[in-house]
């Protein structure tokens, strides 16, 4: 019967992307990299520190919107990486900031960094482009106003770009963190993407960056269209359709702390939804053949996700549908209970610590339903390159 075998191939799109998939990458990149250098699987270490003489000049460029709470610690943070100083140069964008943040800005006085106050407020986007036509450093480093690099983390970034003009774009790793407890409070979740980004790297399939570190080379840093959602990941991916090479490097590393309100993690997990279905209809050439693994990387890891709420809401309408049997009555039972519990976890545990077991199912489950939200914004409208400030 169709509808029993449309309801199986749903569930194992699902399992597929979360389980199937960073297995079948795993076993690719591992015999890729085995190829390439038998020693691989004895000795994993990614990149040898070499003595770079000269290194290339760096633009660090921040968009900022209301971050008078991070902004002086942010900048301070950069002016000490451990980066020549007559190399470095920072890029700060206020995008018609109503409380301290230019203010703050002005107190720094460092020739490095170069402040462009915009008194209209825009959208990310459009102050990136701006900022961009200001830049000639041949590394164009792209982070947030309230991440905080290692100390090594720009060279860590930078050290691709020299002797290598084939690569073209470098994302770092950005861990999270408990501002408190000051300890890393990476979720499975998170953590399952690290994996995924390091072993895609490894099969040139690489996909969006972390907004929070990545860089790339300034002549691919073209300008988007003043709507675009989410920035970094279409940057990215056009450096990609342009057939150059992006690589990760998870020792390049930013921390950032993790979210604690619910409803404001909720709101950006909405836009985001929103600016994946953007991102889906304009780079349907990603689908082109000369993508090659890129190809996998991207249907396994962002379409089958994106496009998950559809699947589980298809699901429940087609488990009504087979409820004359009792398997599929058990199945229907337990989508309830899940959505109902997660429903009163969400509602009445509000923002209350939870435990790792009870934690996962929440966070899938409220974020698929934020991405099916973003989804109907997208579809009327409702979304555009504007924000709304959170604390990630």
């Amino acid at each position: 019967m169709w509808i029993e075998n449309l309801f199986w191939v749903l569930v194992f799109l699902i399992i597929y992307t979360y389980l199937f998939y960073p297995l079948i990458l795993l076993i690719i990149s591992s015999v890729i990299q085995s190829l390439q250098n038998p020693l691989y699987l004895v000795n994993k270490k990614e990149h040898d520190v070499i003595a770079i003489e000269s290194w290339p000049a760096v633009a660090v460029v921040i968009a900022a919107f209301n971050e008078e709470k991070h902004i002086i610690e942010r900048i301070n943070n950069l002016l000490a990486q451990n980066y020549p100083v007559d190399k470095l140069t920072l890029y700060i964008g206020s995008d018609g900031s109503t409380d301290d943040t230019v203010a703050l800005v002005n107190t720094i006085k460092d020739k490095r960094v170069v402040l462009f106050d915009y008194a209209v407020n825009r959208g990310k986007v459009s102050v990136l482009n701006d900022l961009l036509t200001h830049i000639n450093q041949t590394v164009v480093v792209f982070s947030d106003a309230n991440a905080f690099f290692k100390p090594d983390a720009l060279k860590k970034l930078t050290r691709h770009f020299v002797g290598n003009n084939a690569i073209a774009g470098v994302c770092g790793e950005l861990q999270l963190i408990d501002g408190q407890k000051g300890d890393n409070q990476d979720g499975l979740y998170w953590r399952l993407e690290r994996f995924l980004k390091f072993h895609e790297g490894k099969i040139n399939g690489f996909l969006g960056a972390n907004g929070a570190i990545y860089a790339l080379r300034r002549e691919h840093c073209q300008p988007l269209p003043a709507d675009t959602i989410i920035d970094d990941f279409m940057l990215f991916m056009n450096v990609a359709l342009a057939g150059h090479q992006l690589i990760y490097d998870n020792e390049a590393i930013a921390e950032e702390e993790i979210v604690t309100d619910r409803s404001g993690e909720y709101r950006r997990r909405v836009r985001i939804g929103a600016g994946n279905y953007q991102a889906f209809f304009r780079l349907l050439s990603l689908y082109h053949p000369k993508q090659k693994w890129r190809i996998l990387t991207y249907s396994s890891h962002k379409v089958i996700r994106w496009f998950t709420p559809h699947f589980m809401l298809l699901l429940l309408i087609l488990n009504v549908l087979l409820l004359g049997k009792l398997l599929y009555k058990l199945i229907f039972i337990a989508q309830l209970l899940v959505y109902i519990t997660v429903f009163v976890i969400v509602k009445y545990k509000k923002n209350q610590p939870l435990s790792a077991l009870i934690n996962l199912p929440v966070f899938l489950i409220t974020m698929n339903f934020a991405l099916g939200h973003g989804f109907i914004n997208y579809i009327f409208g409702n979304a555009n390159g504007a924000w709304k400030r959170t604390e990630r």
